[in-house]
């Protein structure tokens, strides 16, 4: 009996093999085949408490690279259990695939993109599901969000396709304009433009708006964080504006959503990035209405958020050394219904030195959560070395928290020569309350073959528990 899963397989394998001939003859002018790239990733995961249970993973994709066109595919089988006599290949595998093929006018200055398959949809659009920024870092002068589109596959992605126009040049008077649907109905679309007052200086405006297909369904009462709602289409809405310079970057945006309840809520955030000779220092804040769902239905939860981020830079000959401190203070609330506020504060200790074949980082962090009421520190480091047929990587980290503790150690080296790419192995020691320890050994090795147009590359890894 052919179940849901297989009709779902085989409809998204045949739009692909549909659309992938349909897009060869807009590109088979010239030098049409530029390459071909074919990975494939095996893991197996082993519990020695319950060998039973031991799963396989294993995916296998193709890239193909021509003029004009990109077309990439995966399928992927879900983990099974090996020792149980269930065939991990019985299961219709997991497909994402994305056909992209660029366009350009003769007698037009644009460049026109267009891309379908399993598509996530990502750049303005991320912000507008997750809108709280992240911690930013003192060691290095923080970039301009992206203020356009931006594209990816993803398994769980539904079929969707996306247009994109952009200006040849620069300096055209031409907006960069993106459109793009999904199969769910959801609707996406972007405009960006950028201004060059100098040579050292750019200015960029951006607006989106967006229509998302999501709800909540009723739990039960004592873990809602917010009322229940059902499933609709609900729009949302961001202005941004940017300056970059050669010491300065700031970015600007304001964010608004419609809310299921009948009102809208709004955000904010405002960051900048500064950097003169051998001083740097990141600054920001975000600023939201405490009820907040945003796109997708996820609930931020917070109210008020600053950063502070201070660094310095110290050059001695071929050694460069960095530092900093990197601070955030949010105000949050526990969930939207009683608005029982806390606190989280979090400090980053930064630094690191690099020479002509070695680098090492080092740092630690301390985090109170207010909601908990428990403080949590964690320590990491990393030494990078470079030799004449490898490059060696170590890295080790700590974590402590109330009643738990938690060490990792990972070596990793990369060959310069021969068909291993990457080997890597490591373990994970864990400890909480009065459980015994557990730990994890992981090991994977990355193994790459390069022909003149094509490249397989195979990765095999294995987890341990004991």
């Amino acid at each position: 009996m052919k179940t849901a899963a297989y009709y779902n397989c085989m409809k998204h394998l045949i739009i692909f093999i549909m659309l992938l001939p349909l897009a060869f003859p807009l590109s088979a002018k010239g030098d049409f085949f530029r390459g071909i790239d074919v990975t494939s990733d095996t893991k197996v995961s082993v519990s020695s408490q319950k060998p039973d249970t031991t799963k396989m993973k294993f995916s296998l994709g193709a890239k193909l690279k021509c003029k004009n066109l990109t077309a990439s595919v995966q399928a992927s089988v879900p983990a099974t259990r090996v020792f149980t006599g269930e065939n991990p290949f019985a299961q219709w595998p997991d497909f994402k695939w994305n056909i992209s093929w660029t366009a350009i006018p003769r007698k037009l200055p644009v460049t026109a993109q267009l891309n379908a398959g399993k598509l996530q949809i990502q750049g303005t659009v991320s912000r507008l599901r997750s809108p709280v920024p992240p911690q930013a870092s003192s060691l290095t002068k923080q970039g301009i969000p992206l203020q356009t589109i931006g594209i990816s596959s993803s398994v769980k992605a539904p079929l969707a396709a996306s247009l994109s126009l952009q200006g040849t040049s620069p300096v055209t008077a031409l907006p960069t304009l993106q459109g793009a649907v999904n199969c769910n109905g959801e609707l996406f679309f972007a405009a960006a433009h950028s201004f060059f007052p100098t040579d050292d200086i750019s200015i960029k405006a951006g607006a989106s708006i967006a229509m998302f297909k999501y709800g909540r369904p009723v739990t039960s009462v004592w873990k809602m964080k917010t009322r229940p709602y059902s499933i609709q289409n609900l729009w949302a809405a961001e202005l941004s504006a940017s300056l970059s310079s050669s010491f300065l970057n700031v970015f600007a945006a304001w964010e608004i959503y419609q809310s299921p309840f009948g009102a809208n809520y709004q955000c904010g955030r405002f960051q900048s990035s500064l950097a003169i000779k051998s001083f740097s220092l990141n600054a920001g804040f975000f600023i939201s209405d405490p009820a907040l769902i945003a796109s997708g239905g996820s609930t931020p939860l917070t109210v008020f958020q600053a950063q502070l981020c201070p660094g310095f830079i110290f050059n001695l000959g071929s050694i460069c050394i960095k530092t900093g401190l990197s601070g955030l203070y949010a105000l949050k609330v526990k969930d939207s219904i009683k608005f029982i506020p806390y606190e989280n504060i979090s400090i980053k200790w930064e630094n690191s030195i690099s020479g002509k074949k070695s680098s090492a980082a080092i740092g630690a962090s301390i985090l109170w959560n207010g909601a908990k009421q428990n403080l949590s520190v964690q320590a990491q480091g990393n030494y990078r070395h470079t030799f004449k047929v490898l490059t060696s990587s170590t890295s080790l980290s700590a974590k402590w928290q109330e009643e738990s503790f938690s060490t990792s150690l990972s070596q990793s080296v990369y060959p310069k020569q021969g068909i291993v790419n990457q080997a890597q192995a490591g373990f994970t020691l864990s400890t909480r309350k009065a459980d015994p320890p557990a730990v994890k050994v992981q090991s994977s090795v990355t193994l790459k073959k390069q022909w003149n147009k094509a490249s397989l590359t195979a990765r095999f890894g294995m987890d341990f528990t004991l």
